[in-house]
């Protein structure tokens, strides 16, 4: 637990070496967790090594099948990321089919349906290949947020909804007191990091407790956690 809400960190900040590393040690006693697949498909993806980064997704595939039960979640944000992958890499076809993919395996999911329909808009208008990997990635992301923003409307953003929600009700003032009265190590706070990673609200939720000062500090608690 305590290391998916690290890795969601080292993201924040754009430190994917560091992420990387996190996952790759991860791996190492626990080679069938799919979040820790797709954070190193993601540190991979931001080095530029794309194929190596499609490959990590592969295997979170073929452990996810080997399961009696194949969560429909998880099942989801591997596709996801296989679509954003191959869209990075300009494999159109690949792309709309995994996120296609990822919207029959959870069709609840809106997310996954903001990224197929913006995938197909900016293919389009003929710019879903333009620019690097990243630039396509980031236009990509960019356009799906605003989409899935307009959907929702106004009112509380999705980070606040969403700790909210695993509050019980709680407003995201609750979430921040826990941290700023020195509880970012408690067992409810890190569940809640837990279960946003690695949707595309944690980020988001990172920045709502990190204005309270105690960011680097909460990272430093988090690696002598895990080297215990």
């Amino acid at each position: 637990m305590a290391r998916y809400t690290l890795g969601a960190i080292y993201y924040k900040k754009g430190d994917y070496e560091a992420m990387f590393s996190l996952a790759q040690e991860t791996l190492q006693f626990a080679p069938e967790d799919t979040k820790t697949r797709v954070m190193l498909s993601e540190a991979l993806a931001f080095s530029g090594k794309l194929i190596e980064a499609e490959l990590e997704l592969q295997k979170a595939l073929e452990f996810l099948y080997q399961r009696e039960y194949v969560e429909p979640e998880e099942l989801s944000m591997v596709r996801q990321q296989l679509g954003i992958i191959y869209a990075m890499r300009g494999h159109r076809e690949k792309a709309l089919k995994a996120f296609q993919e990822a919207i029959d395996a959870q069709p609840i999911d809106e997310w996954a349906q903001e990224l197929l329909e913006s995938y197909k808009i900016l293919d389009i208008i003929g710019i879903a290949m333009k620019g690097t990997p990243i630039d396509r990635r980031n236009r990509l992301l960019s356009l799906t947020e605003k989409r899935a923003e307009a959907r929702r409307g106004k009112g509380l953003s999705q980070g606040e909804l969403a700790i909210a929600d695993l509050f019980e009700g709680e407003s995201p003032m609750h979430f921040m007191r826990q941290w700023t009265e020195g509880s970012w190590l408690d067992s409810s706070v890190q569940g809640v990091m837990l279960k946003l990673w690695p949707s595309r609200y944690l980020g988001e939720a990172i920045e709502i407790v990190s204005s309270k000062g105690i960011f680097e500090a909460f990272q430093k608690g988090l690696e002598e956690k895990i080297q215990r």
